[in-house]
């Protein structure tokens, strides 16, 4: 009887010991997912630089290109084309340059908060970047992408200004607007890409890059952590913008108007 009952008892603790072992410790499953955290600081700041190199070396080529070499409008023989994409090129030029700064700004000062003040732990780069980084990131992102594209296009703007409605100038002007598209093309690409079933949280096209990126600037509005000067660039932005709106209307209403005298 006594061995009856000393072997139920073994059965019993055998049993016992294999549902220890099989069974998942809640303490032991909390050591595991604070192992898995780390500290991403490096990796985001080798993403941020990823775009800042870039962004620096595009607006060296946007100063001459851009800004120094602005065609001045001939009254006299340029025709109505002409002078809108002299005038253009002179936005575009100027703008592309402004963006591209904006990025090596945003770029920049994040690297520098990343190596001034401690990261905390967490599960990837994106999480670091999405919790600690989001304006930074989009706000590169955006500009970078902006500047560059515009440098694609204010390449055929030139171009065409300069030889005019010739085949150079065709071929050059098509080849412009085509990089433009097929660069946009990438980008949605690359954003909307998945690797394992694993998508980027940011956003799944550019428009919805720059969507998250002007919600994240209207949020930090209301927060009041943009600042005086952030709302003053926000509203000067927007009257200036409204003024050339204004203006490009009145332009192509005189054009109608001439046309039909």
């Amino acid at each position: 009887m006594w061995t009856t009952q000393s072997s139920t008892v073994a059965r019993r603790t055998l049993v016992l010991l294999m549902l220890l072992a099989t069974t998942p410790s809640p303490y032991v499953h909390g050591l595991q997912s604070a192992a898995a955290l780390a500290n991403y600081s490096k990796d985001a700041i080798d993403l941020f630089n990823n775009m800042r190199a870039p962004a620096a070396l595009i607006s060296g080529g946007l100063v001459p290109l851009g800004i120094l070499i602005n065609q001045p409008i001939d009254e006299t023989t340029d025709n109505c084309r002409t002078k809108i994409l002299k005038k253009a090129g002179a936005v575009v030029g100027a703008a592309s340059l402004l963006s591209e700064i904006i990025a090596v700004t945003y770029a920049s000062i994040a690297i520098n908060k990343l190596v001034e003040l401690p990261s905390p732990d967490t599960a990837s780069v994106a999480d670091l970047i999405s919790k600690h980084h989001e304006l930074a990131w989009l706000g590169t992102n955006i500009h970078f992408l902006l500047g560059t594209m515009g440098f694609g296009l204010l390449v055929g703007i030139r171009v065409y200004t300069v030889m005019g409605n010739k085949s150079g100038g065709n071929l050059v002007a098509g080849l412009s607007l085509a990089f433009f598209l097929q660069s946009l093309a990438i980008v949605n690409r690359g954003i909307s890409r998945q690797i394992g079933g694993v998508k980027t949280r940011f956003a799944s096209n550019f428009g919805v890059l720059l969507f998250n990126y002007l919600r994240v600037v209207v949020q930090n509005i209301f927060s009041g952590s943009i600042g005086v000067c952030g709302i003053l660039a926000l509203g000067v932005t927007g009257v200036t913008l409204a003024n050339v709106a204004l203006s490009v209307y009145k332009e192509i209403s005189g054009v109608k108007d001439n046309k039909k005298l």
